[in-house]
């Protein structure tokens, strides 16, 4: 609570799960991961979570996804009882649903289900060059899948395996522009970032900025993937940089027009934030989102700590409150967004 204004001091990086070349889909999992963790690491940048990014894709699209999910089930029951005719738009309406829910993005699991099932119908009907197709919207989405995820009869398995290992030699390409479009519309960051790994842990990032400029970083990475690795913390700098630092903050700063009512009759947080606070003299060691650093200034001398504390409780009852606290620990967190710790340096 305290530091819910936080968040919307730094820029935001939406990182989008990456794409796997030669190696199965939990390597690209792992590496996304180790990416993302770097990012948040690195403190000067908001990271949505895989989680609240796919609520942020899926938002207002809950009844597709619902029903996608009762097309595959009806689909599937409908290819194990050898109903191919009945399986085949079923499973196709469902990939459709799918499609408007985003899911290639945040469920990709799901829809290599989905393409899997309908590519061994479109294979038992004759319809060879269709149910290839499906096979490379599976080995796009989920490499490795009957090795990790499914299985099924030795014709589309091995023809699978002979997709994945065309893909993997083919050069990675981004998605097309409206997608990308789509996407900044949905999340808003200032930073879009996609990206593939391959089988020799070469990492290769594509960013597209909300100003429309695109930028690519790269570095190679062991496999399997290891979040400890150097690499992460050096590409997590270079994205945090391309972000810029404060974009959220500058553009809403902007859009305030001056000589407002509001800037007559301020709110509590810019009133407090004015006012010169009690000095509170007790050196503190800060801790921002896993690294540390030492700050010799008291931490009333923080205008985030004030503006926030006095916002919820008032300027003199804040004083009084900080003051009446232990000297050992006083600890804030939002495990959704941000975390702070401030600890005696004696400690």
């Amino acid at each position: 609570m305290l530091l819910g204004l936080a968040p919307a001091l730094a820029a935001s990086v939406a990182l989008l799960p990456l794409d796997g070349r030669g190696v199965d889909a939990s390597v690209a999992d792992d590496a996304t991961e180790a990416l993302r963790d770097a990012l948040a690491d690195e403190g000067s940048v908001a990271v949505p979570t895989s989680t609240a990014l796919s609520d942020l894709l899926l938002d207002g699209h809950d009844t597709e996804l619902r029903k996608a999910r009762e097309r595959y089930a009806a689909g599937r029951k409908a290819w194990e009882a050898a109903d191919t005719e009945l399986a085949i738009p079923a499973l196709t309406e469902g990939l459709r649903l799918h499609g408007i829910a985003r899911s290639e993005w945040t469920r990709r699991g799901e829809v290599a289900d989905v393409h899997w099932i309908l590519a061994q119908c479109l294979l038992r009907e004759g319809r060879v060059l269709e149910g290839r197709a499906e096979l490379e919207q599976v080995a796009a989405l989920w490499p490795g899948y009957t090795r990790t995820r499914g299985t099924a009869g030795p014709v589309p398995t091995k023809m699978l395996a002979e997709v994945e290992l065309g893909l993997a030699r083919e050069a990675w390409s981004p998605p097309e522009g409206d997608v990308l479009d789509d996407l900044f519309r949905v999340a808003g960051p200032d930073l879009l970032v996609v990206g593939v790994v391959d089988e020799t842990g070469l990492v290769r990032l594509r960013s597209f900025g909300a100003d429309g400029t695109e930028r690519e970083v790269s570095d190679r990475v062991g496999v399997p993937i290891d979040s400890m690795e150097e690499a992460w913390g050096i590409m997590a700098g270079q994205l945090a940089d391309l972000a810029g630092p404060g974009s959220i903050a500058t553009r809403a700063e902007e859009e305030e027009e001056p000589g407002s009512e509001d800037e007559a009759t301020p709110t509590v947080a810019t009133a407090s934030a004015r006012e010169a606070p009690p000095t509170f003299s007790r050196p503190v060691r800060i801790k921002e989102s896993g690294s540390m650093r030492y700050d010799d200034h008291p931490v009333t001398s923080r205008w985030w700590f004030w503006t926030a504390l006095v916002g919820v409780v008032g300027g003199s009852t804040a004083a009084a409150i900080v003051l009446a606290q232990p000297p050992e620990v006083v600890e804030v967190r939002d495990e959704d967004a941000w975390s702070v710790s401030i600890v005696s340096p004696d400690d």
